[in-house]
C-alpha cells in the first residue's frame, strides 16, 4: 500500500527556488538529482533528517518505508512527531505531510509492509538510504549486496545515543565529476620558458593556486602559439608563481606576451567495498585527531548492539556491562576501552536531535553525490561520538530515568540525566539571526527543550522577511510565508514542533542603536547567544558584547559545502573576534575604469554603473528638490572635489536629459550604450593606441592590461538589446514612465530615427595608467578652481519651487526579482564590457552571484553545522573543562571534518604597584570593576592612581578621548570636575540611558618605573 503526494514527473528547474543550492551544485547535478529516486528506511530522528535534507535538495521522488508506531523516545529527535502520534501513529506516515510540504517538485509517498528485494527495481530506486535504528548486521549486509546487484547505491546512517555512522557502497565503477566543486584555478601567464619541461611564471599579483598534478590548458599566448592549441598539461609546481608543466616546447615559437592558463578537471572513477568486508576489515578515517582511538570503539560498539539483539536499557549499567562483555569475548584481539565502551552503551537506544542533524546533514550529501556524481563520495566508513556532552562517571544511574520530566525527553534524559535536562529547559537563550542557521538550530533547541521550563526562554531576533530562494534550505518555512518576518515565522514553526517552548520574536537589528532594547538587564539575564548570522560586522559586535557581559557564544557559519563552528566559553577560550580573516582584496580603481581582465572586474563596473545612474544620482538630485540652497552651501562645504560633477549630474536629470516620454528613454539608454561601448572606448585607446609602450619601452598593453576594441550597436544581437531594454525600462522607473507595454519593434522604430554622433576624440584627457597616477591626478585636479563652472550651473538648474513635490524614485538594487529589470541590466553591461576587452562572458545566473556577492548554501551544510553546535550547549550548562569542548572545520564535498579543542585565550601581564614588581595577568575576559557610582573625572583618576601606583595618562569611551595628558590645562580642568556620564554626553555626543548601569572605559597607564602599563577595560558601575 502506498500513499503519495502527487506524480513524480520531472518539472523544470526552478531556478528562483534553488539558486543558493544551484551556485554550489551547478543545473548538470541538479538534473541529474531531478531524475533520483530515493527511498528511506527507518524514519526516527536521523531518518528524518536525512528525508528533510534530501527532499529540500529536490530530488525527483522520496519514498518512506517504516512502520514501526512513534515512541517516547521518538519525540526527542524526531520534530515531525506529535506526543498523540505516539503508540498509535506509524513512524513513516506520521512525518509525512511534513516532509511532503517541504518542497511541491519532489513526490514523496509512503510504503508499508517489510522492505523486500523487488522493491529496488519495481520503484526504480537511485540510492536507498538505511537508517533503520539499532540495525540487524546480517540484514543490512544482506540489503546492501542486493541494492549493488541491482545497481542502486546504497548509503546506512545510524545513531546510537552519542555516537553516530555512516556507510556509503555506491558500486564498483563510480564516476565523481567533480572531486571538490571548487571553480576551475585561471591565471594570467607572464612567461614560458622553451625547454623540455617548459616551466611558466604568473603574475605576481595573484600566486595560481595549483598543486602538482593538477592540469592546465592555455589560451591567448602569444608567440609561443604552439601551447593554446595542446591537450591539457600535468603541473608540478615549483613556487608559488611558477609551475612546469610536461611538455616539450623547445622547438616551439618564444613568448613573446599574454596568455592564460585554465585548470582542467577529469572525471574520477571510484570502487567500493561491500558492507560485509568493511564490517570485518574497517578503513575508519579519524575525524578527531584528540581522540583518535574512540572510532574503532565505536565501530566495536555499533556491532555489538547488533549482536546484543535488543535496545539496552539506559537506567541500569546491566545491559552495557553486558555489551561490553560482549566485545571483549568477540574481539578478543582488538584495544578495548571497557570504561569508554560502558559509558557509550549504557545510552545507545537513545537519539537527541543534534546528533540527529549532524548525521542526517552528512548522509543526506552522500545521497546527493550518489544521485549526482558532484563530489568525493566518502571513503565508506565514518564513526561520530560526542563523548564529552555525558554526565560525571560517578553520577547515580537514577539520574537517567524519567522521573517527573514530559515523557518527550525520554530520550535526552537517558542520554544526560535530569539534572542537566533541568538546566537545559532553565536555559535563557538569545539567537541573532533565523536565517537557514537560525532554523535548524531552534529546531534542535525545540527538541532539546531548551527555555522550556519556568524560569527559561528564548529570544530570537531577526530583520529580514522571508524570500522565495529562502525555502530551498531554510525549512521552517513554507510558500504560504512568503513576505513574513523570518523571526516570527520561525517561532511559530517550532512553537508547533514542542508547545512546551517559549519563544519570544523580534525584528530588530542588534547593533549600537539598539543597546536601549538590548541593554544591561537583558545581557545580564541571558545563559548563552548563538549567532546564526551572514555578515562578519554584526558577528564581531554580538562577539564584543558577549565578552563585555561575560556570556558564551555558540558561532556557527557556512559557504557551499564548508561550515564550520567556535564555541566561545569566557576565561576558557578566545573570543570570536580575537583572530580574524584576512580582509577581501578589492579590485584597483583603474582595473575597474580601464583595464579589466576578468568578468568580476566588468560586473563589478556594471554593478557600479547601475548605483550612479538608477540610485546615487537619483539621491543627489531629490536632495537638491528637499533642500534647494542649503544642499547646495552643504556640498561646497562638505564635497569641494565633488561639487561640480554633482551640479552637472543634477541638471543633467532635472533639465538637460529629462526624459518626458519612454521614447525619451529608449533615446537615452540607446547613447549611454554608444557612449560606454563604443566612444569611450575609442578614447581610451587615443589616449593609449594599441602599440603604445611604457617609459622603459615596454608594451604598454601587456600582462594583465588588455587592448580593448569598440563594440558597434547591432540590433540584432540580444545582448544589445538588453542593455537598451533594461536601461530604458530603468531611467523610466527614474522618472515614473511606463514602457512594459512597448514591443521590440517600437524600440526598433526610436531608435532607427535617432541622430548617433560620430567620434571625435577629446584633446587633453588624462587617463591614469594606475591607482598611484590616479591619486596624483586627482591631487592636480583638486588645485584647480571650478567655481566659476559650479556657478554657472547653479544658474541654469531649475530652481525646486518651480518643481514642488517633484521627485525622482531610486532603484535599490535587488538581485533576486526578474522583473525589474536590475540583473538584465547589469549583465547586458557587464557581458558587453567583457566584448571590449575580450572576456569571457557570463550568464545571468552566474552575473547574479557575483553582482549580489551570494554565499552558495544548501540544506545539508546547516543541518551538520547546527547540530554541532548545539552539542556544545550540553557542556557548556555542565560547565566542562577545556579539552572537553570542540571546534570544527567541515567540507561535506571531499568529504572533510576536522575537530579540535578551542584555542585558550592570550594571558598579557601588566606591572603595576608602589615599584612596578606586581605583575597582574590578565585576558580579554578580564575587567576592571569600579564601584564608585557616577564618579567625577578627577575622582575615577584618583582611585585608579591609588588602586594601581600608576598615573593615568589616557581615558576613552569607544572612539572618544575623554581625558589625556597632552590636553591642554583648562581642557583637563574643566573636565576633572564632570560626572562621568555629562562628560561623555558633552565629548562623545552620546546620551547615556538611565537604565545604563554601567559604563565600559580604555584606560592607559604608566608605572613607578615610566613604563606604559596595558590592564584590562574598565567598567564603571553607575548605580
Amino acid at each position: 500500500m502506498a500513499v503519495g503526494n502527487g506524480t513524480a514527473a520531472s518539472p523544470a528547474m526552478d531556478e528562483q527556488l534553488y539558486s543558493r543550492q544551484l551556485y554550489l551544485l551547478g543545473h548538470e547535478a541538479m538534473q541529474a538529482m531531478q531524475t533520483s529516486t530515493v527511498m528511506v528506511v527507518g524514519v526516527g530522528g536521523v531518518g528524518m533528517e536525512i528525508a528533510k535534507n534530501v527532499i529540500l535538495a529536490g530530488v525527483k521522488a522520496v519514498i518512506l518505508l517504516d512502520d514501526t508506531l512513534v515512541s517516547d523516545a521518538d519525540l526527542s529527535a524526531g520534530y515531525y512527531f506529535k506526543e498523540s502520534d505516539v503508540g498509535r501513529v506509524r513512524r513513516a506516515q506520521a512525518a509525512y505531510q511534513h516532509l511532503a510540504s517541504l518542497n511541491r517538485y519532489v513526490h514523496v509517498e509512503v510504503r508499508q509492509g517489510p522492505f523486500d528485494a523487488s522493491m529496488t527495481k519495481s520503484m526504480g530506486l537511485s540510492v536507498l538510504v538505511w537508517a533503520v535504528p539499532s540495525p540487524n548486521e546480517k540484514q543490512t549486509v544482506e540489503v546492501n549486496a542486493m541494492c549493488i546487484s541491482a545497481g542502486v547505491k546504497f548509503i546506512q546512517a545510524d545513531v546510537f545515543g552519542v555516537c553516530g555512522m555512516v556507510f556509503v557502497d555506491n558500486g564498483d565503477r563510480f564516476v565523481v565529476r567533480d572531486r571538490d566543486g571548487e571553480p576551475p584555478l585561471e591565471g594570467m601567464v607572464s612567461a614560458i620558458t622553451n625547454e623540455p619541461h617548459a616551466v611558466v611564471t604568473c603574475y605576481d599579483e595573484t600566486r595560481h593556486g595549483l598543486s602538482s598534478g593538477d592540469f592546465v590548458a592555455f589560451e591567448e599566448v602569444e608567440g609561443m602559439t604552439e601551447v593554446n592549441s595542446t591537450t591539457p598539461k600535468k603541473v608540478e609546481v615549483l613556487g608559488p608563481y611558477t609551475f612546469s608543466i610536461d611538455q616539450d616546447t623547445t622547438t616551439y615559437g618564444v613568448y613573446k606576451n599574454g596568455g592564460r592558463f585554465r585548470q582542467v578537471k577529469f572525471p574520477l572513477e571510484v570502487t567500493a567495498r561491500r558492507l560485509g568486508e568493511c564490517l570485518e576489515h574497517p578503513s575508519i578515517a579519524p575525524v578527531d585527531f584528540g581522540k583518535i582511538e574512540v572510532a574503532t570503539q565505536v565501530h566495536l560498539l555499533h556491532r555489538a548492539l547488533s549482536a546484543f539483539g535488543r535496545p539496552p536499557r539506559a537506567d541500569t549499567w546491566t545491559d552495557a556491562d553486558a555489551i561490553v562483555d560482549l566485545i571483549k569475548a568477540r574481539y578478543k584481539d582488538a584495544n578495548i576501552d571497557a570504561s569508554m565502551l560502558r559509558r557509550l552503551a549504557r545510552c545507545a537506544a537513545h537519539c537527541i536531535a543534534p546528533i540527529a542533524a549532524a548525521i542526517g546533514g552528512i548522509a543526506a550529501q552522500e545521497v546527493l553525490k550518489s544521485c549526482s556524481g558532484k563530489f568525493t563520495p566518502l571513503d565508506q566508513q565514518l564513526y561520530f561520538d560526542c563523548v564529552e556532552i555525558l554526565p560525571a562517571d560517578d553520577i547515580d544511574v537514577s539520574e537517567f530515568s524519567l522521573g517527573d520530566v514530559d515523557r518527550r525527553y525520554t530520550s535526552q534524559v537517558a542520554i544526560v540525566g535530569r539534572t542537566i535536562h533541568n538546566l537545559i529547559v532553565s536555559t535563557n537563550a538569545f539567537i541573532v539571526g533565523a536565517g537557514a542557521i537560525g532554523c535548524e538550530v531552534l529546531k534542535n533547541w525545540a527538541m532539546m527543550g531548551v527555555g522550556s521550563g519556568q524560569d527559561g526562554h528564548i529570544t530570537v531576533t531577526d530583520m529580514d522577511t522571508i524570500e522565495r530562494s529562502n525555502l530551498n534550505r531554510q525549512f521552517l518555512f513554507r510558500d504560504k510565508d512568503v513576505g513574513q518576518l523570518k523571526s516570527s515565522a520561525a517561532a511559530a514553526a517550532v512553537r508547533a514542533m514542542n508547545p512546551h517552548i517559549k519563544v519570544v520574536s523580534h525584528s530588530n537589528r542588534v547593533g549600537g542603536e539598539t543597546e536601549d532594547i538590548y541593554d544591561d538587564n537583558f545581557w545580564t539575564s541571558l545563559t548563552v547567544v548563538c549567532t546564526a548570522l551572514d555578515n562578519v560586522d554584526a558577528r564581531l559586535y554580538v562577539d564584543q558584547r558577549c565578552v563585555y557581559y561575560q556570556k558564551p557564544l555558540m558561532e556557527s557559519g557556512t559557504m557551499g559545502a564548508k561550515g564550520n563552528t567556535q564555541i566561545v566559553v569566557p576565561h576558557l577560550t578566545e573570543s570570536y573576534g580575537a583572530t580574524r580573516d584576512p580582509p577581501e582584496k578589492s579590485i584597483p580603481i583603474c582595473t575597474l575604469k580601464n583595464f579589466p581582465s576578468q568578468i568580476e572586474h566588468t560586473i563589478q563596473w556594471a554593478r557600479d554603473l547601475f548605483e550612479g545612474l538608477f540610485k546615487s544620482c537619483v539621491d543627489s538630485t531629490n536632495q537638491y528638490l528637499s533642500e534647494g540652497s542649503d544642499f547646495l552651501k552643504n556640498l561646497r562645504r562638505e564635497q569641494p572635489n565633488g561639487e561640480l560633477e554633482t551640479l552637472r549630474t543634477i541638471r543633467s536629470y532635472l533639465a538637460l536629459e529629462r526624459p518626458m516620454t519612454f521614447d525619451d528613454c529608449i533615446m537615452w539608454a540607446r547613447l549611454l550604450f554608444e557612449r560606454e561601448f563604443n566612444h569611450n572606448i575609442r578614447q581610451l585607446l587615443h589616449t593609449f593606441p594599441a602599440d603604445s609602450t611604457t617609459a622603459t619601452g615596454a608594451p604598454f598593453w601587456s600582462g594583465p592590461k588588455r587592448a580593448p576594441s569598440p563594440v558597434e550597436f547591432d540590433p540584432a544581437d540580444p545582448v544589445h538589446m538588453s542593455f537598451v531594454e533594461a536601461a530604458a525600462n530603468l531611467r523610466a522607473f527614474n522618472y515614473g514612465l511606463s514602457g512594459s507595454a512597448y514591443t521590440a519593434d517600437r524600440y526598433m522604430a526610436v531608435m532607427r530615427d535617432m541622430m548617433i554622433a560620430e567620434f571625435q576624440p577629446k584633446k587633453n584627457v588624462r587617463i591614469a595608467a594606475n591607482d598611484e597616477e590616479l591619486k596624483s591626478m586627482s591631487a592636480a585636479d583638486a588645485d584647480e578652481d571650478p567655481d566659476a563652472a559650479c556657478e554657472t550651473i547653479v544658474r541654469e538648474l531649475p530652481s525646486p519651487s518651480t518643481l514642488a513635490g517633484y521627485r525622482l524614485t531610486p532603484a535599490e538594487f535587488e538581485k533576486d526579482d526578474d522583473t525589474n529589470f536590475h540583473m538584465h541590466f547589469v549583465t547586458a553591461c557587464s557581458n558587453l564590457r567583457a566584448r571590449n576587452y575580450r572576456i569571457k562572458e557570463a550568464s545571468l545566473h552566474d552575473t547574479r552571484r557575483i553582482a549580489g556577492k551570494i554565499i552558495p548554501a544548501i540544506a545539508t551544510t546547516t543541518g551538520l553545522v547546527s547540530g554541532l553546535i548545539c552539542l556544545e550547549l550540553f557542556k557548556l550548562l555542565q560547565q566542562k573543562p577545556l579539552e572537553a569542548y570542540r571546534n570544527c572545520f567541515a567540507n561535506l564535498a571531499l568529504p572533510l571534518f576536522s575537530f579540535a579543542e578551542p584555542v585558550a585565550p592570550l594571558v598579557k601581564e601588566a606591572a603595576v604597584g608602589e615599584d612596578g614588581s606586581q605583575v597582574m595577568k590578565w585576558t580579554q575576559w578580564d575587567r576592571i570593576e569600579i564601584d564608585i557610582g557616577d564618579c567625577t573625572l578627577k575622582q575615577l583618576i584618583d582611585h585608579i592612581s591609588k588602586r594601581f601606583s600608576c598615573d593615568l595618562d589616557m581615558l576613552s569611551f569607544g572612539p572618544s578621548m575623554l581625558f589625556a595628558f597632552f590636553h591642554g590645562a583648562a581642557v583637563r580642568q574643566a573636565r576633572l570636575s564632570m560626572p562621568l556620564t555629562k562628560l561623555i554626553e558633552q565629548v562623545a555626543k552620546v546620551s547615556v540611558s538611565p537604565k545604563q548601569q554601567y559604563i565600559s572605559l580604555e584606560a592607559c597607564l604608566t608605572n613607578a618605573n615610566g613604563e606604559e602599563v596595558d590592564i584590562p577595560s574598565l567598567r564603571v558601575k553607575l548605580f
